[in-house]
């Protein structure tokens, strides 16, 4: 999930979820090492229609911070 949001891939993300509600594992709020989580990723690279993509569909939170 966080490399689809980091590299900007909507369609990506959108599957992934899809495929979560489908009982794949799949955490929108998995973090990285740095503790960047999908939605620090799409936002730090400007990515508008993943982080909200993300907030609407996939429920991550915008309160979390990194490390």
């Amino acid at each position: 999930m966080i490399e689809a949001a980091r590299v900007g891939s909507v369609e990506l993300v959108r599957l992934l979820l899809r495929l979560r509600g489908q009982g794949e594992t799949v955490n929108v709020e998995a973090a990285n090492v740095m503790g960047w989580t999908p939605l620090m990723e799409a936002c730090r690279n400007g990515h508008y229609e993943v982080v909200k993509c993300l907030i609407d569909e996939g429920g991550a939170r915008a309160d979390r911070r990194d490390k």
